[in-house]
């Protein structure tokens, strides 16, 4: 559907994720949706783009919205002191439990981003480095408002940002809802915002005296993109020093 501000079904995209993990046993490819090649490359792909740009030490805290089953936290591991990521689908941080288990101050939480509440016990934390990575295309305009609104009062000084985001690149919005995938073999849900829709919704969120754009940039060459609607775009802002 492009231009519809249809809703989607929460359950109906933390059952589809569940699904995946299960069925693919955790892998990489069963959160990408991609082949096990394509999967792999996109990911090394974002991490040799993105990691330098991250001002992170040995003393930095990183909160993850959507961690799934860990893929920036394998990133992180000896290089950080505390990381934390959450995700409302319960196989994944089953499996990022699991993969992570030995390493000291990773935790992991099967929390909704759906409900704001969870994150009270976060306000003082200070996060130096917060990661949204896939995650705002499956959450309805309200809740992602609410989340986005909520990011500013966790973040620490100098701190950062990173989004991204499948953003449709055709114009309008592309909403998919309980659509069947012949590829997937599974009913998906989906909202491909425009890139002009999120940076509204980022100058709303983001005061201007308190984050900055850093960069921002398409993520994908055309070898890696593989769709003629969509595209992966990020979106990295700095807290300012005052």
């Amino acid at each position: 559907m492009y231009g519809s501000r249809t809703d989607l079904e929460c359950g109906a995209v933390k059952a589809f994720f569940n699904k995946q993990v299960r069925e693919h046993g955790g892998s990489l490819e069963s959160v990408t949706m991609q082949s096990k090649e394509v999967a792999l490359a996109r990911d090394v792909r974002e991490y040799e783009a993105i990691f330098n740009k991250f001002n992170i030490s040995k003393a930095s805290k990183i909160i993850d919205l959507g961690c799934g089953i860990g893929r920036w936290a394998k990133w992180f591991c000896d290089k950080i002191f505390r990381y934390d990521g959450i995700d409302f689908s319960r196989e994944c941080i089953k499996t990022a439990k699991q993969k992570f288990n030995d390493e000291a101050g990773f935790r992991f939480y099967c929390w909704d981003l759906c409900n704001i509440s969870n994150f009270a016990e976060f306000e003082k934390a200070g996060y130096d480095l917060c990661i949204v990575n896939g995650t705002f295309m499956y959450l309805n305009d309200s809740k992602l408002e609410r989340v986005l609104g909520f990011l500013p009062s966790i973040m620490a000084s100098n701190s950062q940002i990173y989004i991204r985001e499948s953003v449709s690149i055709v114009g309008d919005r592309l909403t998919l809802k309980d659509f069947y995938s012949s590829e997937l073999g599974n009913t998906y849900n989906a909202i491909y915002r425009t890139d002009s829709e999120y940076f509204r919704l980022f100058n709303m969120a983001f005061n201007p005296i308190d984050f900055c754009l850093q960069e921002s940039a398409l993520l994908l060459d055309e070898t890696l993109n593989s769709r003629k609607e969509t595209s992966q775009k990020y979106y990295l802002f700095a807290k300012n020093i005052r």
